[in-house]
């Protein structure tokens, strides 16, 4: 038995002397996925993400500012929209150079309630900044892409109907949406409530009667602009998210919105409140 123990440890002793620094260093234990999506060390210490201008959401993102040490690793996002309280995810590879790269995320999201990101590249945290510059914002309609954004090879229109509420204290329009388009579209119209062309006065207190509209967002300082700008857009689960033009048999498909104004505050579905 003494000599079995003996012959073991001189084997045990021979293999150990083969094994140099240099060489252990070289056993590198990997999962299931390509060499390439790992790094031993953070390639790169902040990125910068941006958005598209835009007044509603859009399902794109912009990373730059990448360093070139990160070339060909995977870069994931993670991102929070305060607005719908969903998590979307996008996923895109550091191009040969660095530089920039733009991911379409899993969903689309509210770039003005956006309030966390996170971006990993090869499994590393990176740093990020975020910035959002808001769309400028004019009264109109545009028809909007599926990512959420402006389709600019498409159009809509606006129609004001007259006020019905002939108390002096307050009043009742109805604006409906329309397209000549042959196919439906989807709509976003911006409306401007200080607009006296349009409305009968500039109220304090403005609802939405018809609950077939949701509203992007209300700026910082609304109240205190000389404008009251309010971009919105239909519902889809109520079937007004979308209008089509006639086509032959085809009947136009419009949508029409109600708003109520007034200094009182006796409103549904409140659109501004500025007391």
């Amino acid at each position: 038995m003494k000599r079995a123990l003996g012959a073991c440890a001189l084997i045990l002793a021979v293999a150990l002397s083969f094994m140099t620094p240099a060489s252990a260093a070289k056993l590198v234990m990997t999962g299931g996925q390509h060499p390439s999506a790992f790094s031993s060390a953070r390639c790169d210490d902040a990125v910068a993400a941006t958005t598209p201008a835009t007044t509603t959401t859009t399902n794109v993102m912009q990373l730059s500012g990448i360093a070139v040490a990160c070339a060909g690793l995977p870069i994931a996002v993670q991102l929070y929209d305060s607005a719908t309280t969903a998590t979307l995810t996008g996923a895109a590879t550091v191009p040969a150079a660095g530089g920039s790269v733009q991911l379409a995320l899993s969903g689309p999201y509210t770039p003005a309630a956006t309030a966390v990101i996170s971006v990993t590249i090869a499994s590393w945290p990176i740093p990020t900044t975020w910035s959002y510059t808001a769309a400028a914002v004019a009264p109109g309609c545009v028809v909007l892409n599926g990512g959420g954004n402006t389709n600019n090879g498409k159009s809509c229109s606006l129609t004001f109907g007259g006020n019905t509420d002939t108390s002096g204290t307050s009043w009742k329009l109805k604006i409906t949406v329309s397209t000549t388009e042959k196919n439906p579209v989807t709509w976003q119209a911006t409306v401007n409530f200080a607009d006296l062309a349009r409305f009968p006065f500039l109220a304090r207190y403005v609802g939405e009667s018809s609950g077939g509209a949701t509203f992007a967002p209300l700026p910082s300082g609304f109240c205190s602009s000389s404008t009251r700008l309010v971009t919105f857009t239909g519902v889809a689960s109520s079937g007004t998210a979308t209008v089509v033009g006639a086509d032959g048999a085809q009947v136009a498909v419009t949508q029409t919105i109600e708003f109520v104004g007034n200094n009182t505050g006796q409103i549904t579905n409140p659109v501004y409140i500025c007391p």
